[in-house]
């Protein structure tokens, strides 16, 4: 691995260590400091200094370290957070997430030193304080083997003893195992004493960070099983030197330990920590560690025995970490390209067996029905690969949140709800420009300023809720607000005065509420860096759409607006409605279907010259002649002949495709057109059919938005042009 590929690693941890960072602060807002997520995002923050130290970006050790240090006087008085402070960690996880960045691009980082100073005010540090305490603590380092034989350990309790030698070795370390963590899982079921013996450690000057000089002497009192012992040091085996052995009884060799809990007590102020155990080196001077021992409390208590007639036949269940490996996306691009493939082949086989009039209970066709099951199975795991909860693109949009009310004055926080909900990360990857839009207006449009609310009744700290679940097989993504509402007479004069609607329009408040996806518009008095430049919320609906989904909105004066948008868990897979047109078989999203219906006699109407339309529910629906639209024939001359789809899609909302028949429906494999030929207008992608054909994925905003009464006006033009 070269260089350049550890660098990439320690970034790709550094993403991690941020969004842990972010979410650790975010339930500190919400719900108050407490001490196991205050070590959390100091864990994260000293691992992004570690590291960053390692390849020398010093710009992001200063900072890390200034904000270390303010966390550390957190760690040691939960008391320490206020509004104030808290403002400045959220601000100093943008910066550090700035500089994180510069780092990686090698580019000169921002000037940070106004914020690190802010810091030092705010938390009573003193610059270079620290550096010189731990110079002082250096000093008087020496290596020591820690003596417990002066320390009286309470009885012991009832069970077999045994005696643990553990010596690690460095590779261990150099894999993430941490020590502690064995320790821990022993302790889950039995009494465990432990002595460390640092004999081997040498002076500081000669103190390598490559090496390994700890040894371990354990005993453990457990009801349990010797291999059970062993099981648990099972992820380091040829990574360390282990001995078990069964003792007589409690504490026969004489040796003195201290209580496990005591003793993880000692290394720091993290007992529950789960991994990454930070120990700071000014606990190791000599004379802390002989005034800490001497001072510990070593009653131990005694583990409980399993439940059953005969404890020692149980076997306890050890539980491991679910191991994780890094792949690059074009890997599991592929993976999904070769699944669909094999969707595809498994498709035409069954439509071959089906032409060669093989009956259901055949050997053949059974065995192909087992196939079809398997391979649904295999689909649905590797489809699960690329699925990625929400969370990282939601916690961007705290940060948004605080840019906008540092530009406005406002006073808002971001809640957020269901955000380990699972997509596939290519519709991840689109939602990151929308919801920014989304969140900054409605901060900037929809949260009143602190006078207003008070004023109006409710609390001056104005919120927005960003929520996701998974409804009918897609994702939903909520942004509510409880703010001042879309105001309609303000909305509709705005698109009287631009011309989007004719003064005499009779609207409903659900056609008034969707102007503001009209091009061009805001309802913004001024133009600023927040909003004002009446592009957004139409590009809002553009981007949702391209990605197969649909936003719709609520909204009551004085109390709020609830944004919605539905999007498909996958874009690479899509159940399709597959209709005839003009000889040709063409492929619609049944996402976008409403409703299908037969036309009859009386139900088509004639507005001007050439449209025309289908009555439903006392809703006038335009007819779209999708054979005429894309090319394939001619203006029909009878109109209630054929089937019609309502879909919806585009800025004017709904249509009702008219088609020879619809066939059925299914699930087709998606294939882009403009990667394999060209962008054609009209037409989303395309797929392979069960038999082999070739069908085409209709792009239903496009043909809703673009509606001519033109033969050829779709397709054929585009590509004869």
């Amino acid at each position: 691995m070269s260089l350049e590929d550890i660098k990439e690693t320690f970034f790709a941890e550094c993403a991690d260590q941020m969004s842990d960072l972010e979410t650790g602060l975010h339930e500190i807002q919400s719900s108050g400091p407490d001490l196991d997520t205050v070590n959390s995002i100091f864990r994260a923050v000293h691992s992004i200094k570690g590291g960053a130290g390692a390849f020398g970006y010093n710009s992001l050790v200063s900072f890390a370290h200034v904000f270390e240090n303010a966390l550390d006087i957190i760690r040691n008085d939960l008391s320490q957070v206020n509004e104030q402070r808290m403002d400045l960690l959220l601000r100093s996880v943008d910066v550090l997430s700035d500089i994180i960045d510069t780092s990686r691009e090698g580019t000169d980082a921002a000037d940070f030193s106004g914020l690190a100073g802010e810091l030092e005010t705010a938390f009573g540090m003193s610059p270079g304080a620290e550096e010189e305490e731990e110079e002082d603590a250096l000093a008087d380092f020496a290596p020591v083997m820690i003596d417990l034989g002066a320390i009286d350990v309470a009885d012991a309790p009832a069970g077999r003893t045994f005696k643990v030698g553990f010596t690690p070795h460095a590779s261990l370390y150099l894999k993430g195992h941490d020590p502690v963590r064995f320790f821990r899982e022993l302790a889950d079921i039995g009494t465990v004493t432990a002595k460390c013996d640092a004999g081997d450690l040498p002076s500081l000057s000669e103190l390598s960070p490559d090496e390994s000089y700890l040894k371990w002497e354990l005993e453990v009192v457990t009801e349990r099983l010797q291999e059970e012992i062993e099981a648990v040091f099972e992820w380091a085996e040829g990574e360390c030197v282990l001995s078990v052995e069964e003792m007589g009884g409690p504490g026969d060799d004489g040796g003195d330990g201290v209580d496990l809990d005591d003793f993880l007590n000692l290394l720091g102020d993290e007992p529950q920590a789960e991994e990454n155990a930070v120990v700071d080196i000014d606990d190791f001077g000599q004379d802390n560690i002989v005034q800490e021992l001497g001072s510990a409390d070593l009653a131990g208590e005694q583990a409980p025995a399993p439940e059953g007639d005969d404890p020692k036949a149980e076997k306890r269940e050890i539980k491991k970490p679910s191991p994780t490996i890094r792949v690059e996306s074009d890997k599991v691009d592929r993976l999904i390209n070769l699944m669909g493939e094999l969707v595809i082949n498994q498709a035409m086989l069954a439509e071959r067996f089906g032409q060669a009039g093989f009956g259901s209970a055949a050997p053949t066709v059974l065995a192909l029905n087992e196939l079809q099951n398997l391979t649904r199975e295999i689909q649905s795991s590797v489809m699960a690969i690329r699925a990625q909860p929400v969370k990282p693109v939601f916690m961007r949009m705290s940060r948004v949140v605080r840019e906008v009310c540092a530009a406005t004055g406002k006073k808002a926080l971001l809640t957020l709800e269901g955000e380990s909900t699972e997509v596939d990360t290519t519709v991840i990857e689109g939602l990151s420009d929308p919801l920014t839009h989304m969140i900054r207006n409605a901060v900037d449009h929809g949260i009143e300023d602190a006078e207003t609310r008070l004023a109006a009744g409710k609390p001056a700290n104005g919120t927005v809720k960003l929520s996701a679940y998974h409804s009918s097989g897609r994702i939903v993504i909520e942004i509510e607000d409880d703010g001042a509402g879309i105001n309609r007479d303000r909305v509709l004069q705005k698109a009287i005065d631009k011309g989007i609607v004719s003064p005499d329009a009779k609207m409903s408040n659900e056609d008034i509420d969707n102007l503001i996806f009209a091009a061009g518009f805001s309802t913004a008095e001024t133009i600023t860096d927040v909003s004002g430049r009446g592009v957004g919320m139409d590009v809002v609906r553009q981007s949702i759409q391209a990605l197969g989904g649909r936003v719709n909105i609520s909204s009551r004066p004085g109390e709020g607006s609830l944004f919605s948008m539905s999007l498909p868990l996958t874009l690479a897979v899509l159940d399709g409605m597959i209709v005839k047109e003009a000889g040709q078989t063409l492929v619609l999203p049944v996402s976008s279907v409403l409703e299908t219906s037969t036309l009859k006699p009386g139900d088509v109407y004639t507005i001007g010259r050439n449209s025309r339309v289908v009555k439903l529910r006392n809703t006038l629906v335009p007819i779209i002649d999708v054979g005429q639209q894309l090319g394939f024939s001619e203006c029909r001359s009878d109109y209630s002949k054929g089937t019609i789809l309502v879909v919806e899609g585009g800025k004017d909302g709904l249509g009702a495709f008219l088609v020879d028949s619809i066939e059925g429906q299914q699930q087709v494999v998606i294939k882009s057109l403009e990667s394999n030929y060209q962008r054609v207008p009209s037409i989303a992608a395309a797929t392979i059919l069960g038999n082999g054909q070739i069908a085409l994925i209709l792009d239903v905003d496009h043909i809703v938005n673009n509606q001519s009464n033109e033969p050829g006006a779709g397709l054929i033009r585009s590509i004869a042009g």
